[in-house]
């Protein structure tokens, strides 16, 4: 099954974010979130978003989001505007408080586009994003 796939692919991509610590690494990092987006949105289109919730991926974008490389937390903030907006679809997921506070930190953020990512990705209303 195209899911099935789909999940074991975006698990291994998390698994291959984990190991990214140094900030030479942090280049590859780019790659895997651009993947890791359009991997959830094709399980939000087969319905499989509520098994998202139980395979980590607030907490690997929290990790991501505190490290200060502004082009990186702009590709990180696409993907969780559409991975937030599908568990706020859901009214039996909460967004953790982790995740909140990062997001509200970054609405501080000097660079003016990491500010505003982290703006339209709180209010969830002024970015359109076309899922695939």
């Amino acid at each position: 099954m195209e899911w099935i796939d789909n999940m074991k692919e975006l698990i291994q991509h998390l698994d291959d974010l984990k190991l990214l610590t140094t900030d030479a690494q942090l280049h590859k990092a780019d790659e895997i979130w651009g993947r890791l987006l359009v991997l959830i949105m094709k399980l939000r289109k087969q319905n499989y978003t509520p098994r998202l919730q139980s395979i980590g991926l607030e907490d690997i974008t929290v990790k991501y989001l505190e490290y200060n490389r502004p082009s990186l937390q702009i590709k990180i903030m696409e993907f969780a505007t559409v991975f937030l907006r599908m568990m706020y679809s859901n009214n039996e997921f909460k967004v953790s408080h982790r995740l909140s506070n990062q997001i509200a930190q970054l609405m501080q953020s000097s660079n003016r586009q990491v500010k505003m990512a982290a703006s339209h990705d709180s209010h969830r209303s002024t970015i359109d994003i076309q899922l695939i």
